[in-house]
């Protein structure tokens, strides 16, 4: 091997160490214009909420859309609201779960 083709063999890998050093350099400076957007937190939304202390399944809150929209029961039996978790709280419950047929509590939201 002449020597110009040692000089490339030497050249090549620190000018590639070069390059590579030096754009880790500039990263930081280039990320956070990128980053800045998926660092935001989104706004949260309730779509839909129920306040049973009211002893009635109509939504209470939420978007506007569902704003008094019905919790309903399928297949079982409604039997009132139950203390709930806190003071003053209550929760709807139900009974006649047993047995084969569906049952299951349903909500149409938008």
């Amino acid at each position: 091997m002449n020597i110009k083709q040692q000089m490339k063999v030497r050249v090549v890998p620190l000018f590639l160490a070069f390059i590579l050093v030096f754009s880790q350099l500039l990263t930081p400076l280039a990320l956070p214009f990128s980053v800045a957007a998926a660092e935001t937190q989104a706004e949260q939304v309730t779509l839909v909420k129920w306040d049973f202390d009211q002893d009635s399944p109509i939504a209470t809150g939420g978007t506007e859309e569902n704003t008094n929209r019905e919790i309903s029961l399928v297949g079982a039996n409604l039997n009132g609201y139950a203390a709930g978790f806190g003071n003053p709280s209550k929760a709807i419950n139900s009974n006649g779960w047993h047995g084969d047929s569906e049952k299951y509590w349903m909500i149409q939201i938008n």
